[in-house]
């Protein structure tokens, strides 16, 4: 699950915390650095999937967009055109 809440004052940073659970690993999360606009955020998708693309993308920062839970949500590098992907989120 990503669990995005943006910043409550521009140029104050966002927090985005990744939370991974597994019956046979155990539970997991971390917070990462990040710019973040618009309302708070929680979706999920498949960790496999998510990996792939972030490895595909190999950049440092990425730019996700999602208008909600329940759509779909766009990766693609910061900096660059050249690439966009588009995940499924699972059902909760």
């Amino acid at each position: 699950m990503l669990q995005v809440k943006p910043a409550l004052n521009p140029g104050e940073p966002a927090e985005v915390l990744i939370v991974g659970k597994s019956a046979e690993r155990g539970d997991s999360e971390g917070m990462l650095d990040a710019t973040a606009e618009g309302e708070p955020l929680d979706i999920s998708f498949n960790i496999r999937y998510l990996i792939d693309v972030l490895r595909v993308i190999n950049e440092e920062r990425v730019v996700f967009q999602s208008n909600g839970p329940e759509n779909p949500g766009v990766l693609k590098p910061e900096n660059r055109d050249d690439f966009t992907h588009v995940i499924m989120p699972m059902s909760k």
